[in-house]
């Protein structure tokens, strides 16, 4: 099957979908398929490039076009392009911020049936609408309301053969608006190395957090019982940071060592070494949500590197009917639960999918 991927950026470590993409590409490619993708608006970029990438020796033939190229050029070096590739699918790998700065993407659909014309869709939504819990703000909600209408006039237009997104709530989201979508579970953009490491809570309970912290006001009260249990129980408790963590790294550090827990500053790793390092941990924490926990390409590492993984973010809450699959690791922080959790956690047995097993799954709901 020939497919051409559409999307932002392709930015090696800078851009979440663009990794995504390009590796789902690789896998393709591996299973004989002719994949290539293309950046429509790549920010980090000032003249357009046609080249090839390339994830884990496979070469994967890409097409960047500048944020700064203006509307009629970039319209015809895509469709030009496309034409040469003659893709059975285009793939529109769909968050609205990567096709517009402020999240409202008015000219993609133009843009999209002009690159595209009478070819097959399929779309990924990475990412949907803002405002879609209760707590937003009434800016958020507003522009939520538009990127919705984009949305659905995208859906309209295109008509795409599948629609698919890695979330259950973003799911019930979307069949609210009209489309229906299922599920494409994501996988870990951080292969797990071969190195056997053992894990064991004996002696010490090994927290880890990978990349960014948003505010928490729930990891006060977490580290707190993370302290009681420590003395209870006698053991050592250790927070290991790995990656970019944000500028709210250093309140978490001052909170932990309050409470005379150990830790360890890591930061940037290649995925080899934090492959290694997350074979040593036990228990992970995000600041992702608990609704959106499917979606995260953090917990997506702990997954499949067999880590439970506990939410303390702050309150997210929906009106929406989802379930997230107890198999899948990820749980949400309650005061006064925690130690029953690490107790448990050892025998929690995790579902994840490799990049391998997500790419069977779309190229053989495409063919149906």
């Amino acid at each position: 099957m020939k497919i051409v991927f559409i999307c932002g950026s392709l930015e090696p470590g800078k851009d979440g979908v663009g990794d995504y993409t390009r590796r789902l590409a690789s896998e393709l490619i591996k299973q004989n398929h002719e994949v290539s993708v293309i950046a429509l608006n790549d920010s980090f970029i000032s003249a357009n490039n046609s080249s090839s990438q390339f994830f884990e020796n496979i070469k994967i033939d890409t097409l960047r076009l500048a944020s700064t190229l203006n509307v009629k050029s970039r319209e015809i070096l895509a469709k030009n392009w496309i034409q040469k590739k003659d893709p059975e699918f285009l793939s529109l790998q769909f968050v609205p911020f990567s096709y517009h700065p402020k999240g409202i993407p008015f000219g993609l659909t133009k843009l999209l049936l002009t690159i595209g014309a009478e070819r097959k869709w399929h779309i990924m939504f990475h990412e949907i609408w803002l405002g879609m819990n209760i707590e937003s703000s009434t800016k958020h909600k507003i522009i939520g309301k538009i990127q919705q209408g984009i949305i659905k006039t995208i859906f309209k237009k295109l008509q795409p053969k599948i629609v698919h997104t890695h979330s259950q709530l973003y799911k019930c989201l979307l069949e609210n608006i009209g489309i229906s979508a299922s599920i494409l579970p994501l996988y870990s953009n951080i292969p797990v190395c071969e190195l056997n490491n053992e894990k064991n809570m004996n002696d010490a309970i090994q927290f880890v957090v990978f990349g960014g912290i948003a505010p928490s006001s729930n990891f006060e009260q977490f580290a707190i019982e993370v302290a009681n249990l420590s003395k209870k129980q006698n053991k050592n408790i250790c927070l290991t940071f790995v990656g970019r963590n944000g500028p709210h790294q250093k309140q978490w550090v001052e909170i932990w060592k309050k409470l005379n827990l150990e830790y360890n500053i890591l930061g940037e790793l290649s995925p080899k070494e934090i492959s290694y390092t997350l074979k040593t941990m036990n228990i992970a924490i995000t600041t992702t949500p608990y609704a959106l926990i499917e979606k995260s390409g953090a917990a997506a590492a702990m997954a499949c590197h067999n880590i439970p993984v506990i939410s303390i973010s702050n309150s997210w809450s929906t009106n929406m009917p989802y379930k997230i699959n107890t198999t899948s690791g990820f749980f949400e922080y309650k005061k006064g639960q925690l130690g029953m959790f690490i107790s448990n956690s050892s025998n929690i047995k995790i579902n994840s999918f490799s990049a391998q097993e997500v790419a069977q799954k779309m190229v053989l709901e495409l063919v149906q």
